[in-house]
């Protein structure tokens, strides 16, 4: 098996959701799914529809072969699939799938750029300040370490257990948007994730692979190993989830150094 593989990220449409039904999808068997629907409490939209992705009825062992099989027909299907993982508490069993704790989707209203600007320098209306780690404020967009906007060649690596969930969309970086997903609520809105996606997918092939009620974890093609470019994709990484730093690590330098060059980023938010 290669140590790598190159996928298409790029689809001329939303697809459309498979069935709850066993089913096959482009050639592929798809085991018994459940449509995941939005609560309409949670819009202020109500014409939007309440349908958000498909995912599978129970947690798979191992989804890392059926991911790998799922991305390489994305192109085609236009449906990114994610590994996902819920937050089961006494009252709600696999939140947020279950009980549609998601809002409307949303399309970014900024660039990256001005996100991390405004973030790191304290200007958001959420309680966010980055000013006193960065009280030069924004270093500066860390420079793209790719060419071609349309694939990604990455490492395959496996993944976590979960079930698999599948989002209509047309690029991997607008999943978090088109599910209206909540899991930053307390810091960033959709959008705004949504828009550093688009660039860290750009510059250095990022791509979602795993989702939860608030964790994300993402896979890389390339990614700044040290110096300038380091520091300014530790800056990008602390406006985007603060908490791994505040209640994490706590120390720019040290998030650095386990970030340097690593195709995996886990991120989570309180």
């Amino acid at each position: 098996m290669a140590d790598t593989e190159t996928l298409s990220i790029r689809a001329d449409a939303p697809g459309r959701l498979p069935p709850a039904a066993p089913t096959t999808l482009q050639s592929i068997q798809l085991p018994l799914g459940v449509i995941v629907n939005a609560d309409p409490e949670f819009s202020t939209e109500p014409a939007h529809a309440t349908q958000r992705a498909w995912m599978s009825a129970g947690e798979l062992d191992g989804p890392t072969d059926l991911w790998w099989q799922l991305a390489r027909q994305f192109p085609e299907s236009g449906l990114w699939p994610l590994v996902a993982h819920s937050l089961d508490d006494p009252h709600t069993r696999q939140r947020p799938w279950s009980d549609g704790e998601l809002s409307d989707p949303t399309e970014p209203g900024r660039s990256a750029e001005e996100f991390f600007a405004a973030t790191l320098a304290g200007h958001e209306e959420v309680d966010l300040d980055g000013s006193w780690r960065y009280p030069q404020g924004f270093p500066g967009l860390a420079e793209r370490l790719r060419a071609d906007a349309d694939t990604v060649t990455l490492p395959r690596v496996g993944l976590p257990s979960g079930s698999i969930l599948l989002v209509p969309t047309t690029r991997p970086a607008d999943v978090l948007s088109r599910l209206g997903w909540l899991g930053a609520t307390n810091v960033h809105q959709s959008g705004d994730l949504t828009v550093v996606l688009r660039s860290w997918e750009d510059r250095f092939g990022t791509v979602p692979v795993v989702v939860g009620f608030d964790t994300l974890a993402t896979l890389s093609e390339a990614v700044p190993s040290s110096g300038e470019q380091l520091d300014r994709l530790v800056a990008e990484h602390y406006a985007f989830c603060p908490d791994n730093i505040d209640q994490g690590i706590d120390d720019l330098a040290q998030y650095g150094a386990e970030v340097a060059g690593k195709a995996i980023w886990n991120f989570w938010w309180d």
